[in-house]
């Protein structure tokens, strides 16, 4: 006689569930890992982008004492006290060879006025703090003109402000 197998007919879902459920947590997961790297992204372009201010001010500085070097050998100088006051605001030309005169209005309304730093969306101003015989102190101004400069943010970097003492 031939002994006959039970076969049995119930299905068990049982991992079925956990899979899916795990899938869920996994793709959770990869959600908040994408967020925290966008924002890591994010905030290192800021960051590229304070770096550049900075070595831009620092780069103005080094031409503004050059501006003042060739002064003592030029006739028509550009800083002296009846062009440059005190407590005005200048722009420097593409270059970074020449004082542009009138001075300008450092405001968040004029800022796509200032000469750009060549293939860039950066300016840079500086302001006369003092000027005397022998020195100058001048607080360079860099920013980016598609910005309003006023609070380091997602959405906004705030202008660079660095203060040098020019000899002349």
């Amino acid at each position: 006689m031939m002994k006959r197998k039970k076969v049995s007919k119930k299905y068990e879902g049982m991992g079925f569930a956990e899979a899916l459920i795990a899938l869920m947590i996994a793709g959770m997961v990869g959600i908040v890992l994408m967020r925290i790297s966008s924002a890591t992204l994010r905030e290192l372009a800021q960051l590229d982008m304070q770096d550049s201010l900075a070595q831009y001010a620092v780069s103005a500085s080094v031409n503004l004492q050059k501006i003042a070097i060739a002064d003592m050998e030029r006739d028509e100088k550009q800083f002296n006290e009846t062009d440059i006051i005190e407590g005005s605001y200048y722009d420097i030309n593409e270059e970074g060879t020449e004082i542009m005169l009138p001075p300008v209005t450092y405001s968040a309304s004029g800022r796509d006025s200032f000469t750009l730093i060549p293939n860039t969306d950066y300016f840079r101003i500086f302001r006369v703090v003092s000027i005397d015989e022998g020195k100058a102190i001048l607080e360079i101004i860099t920013g980016v003109t598609s910005m309003a400069g006023v609070n380091t943010s997602s959405t906004d970097i705030k202008d660079y402000k660095y203060l040098v003492t020019i000899v002349r």
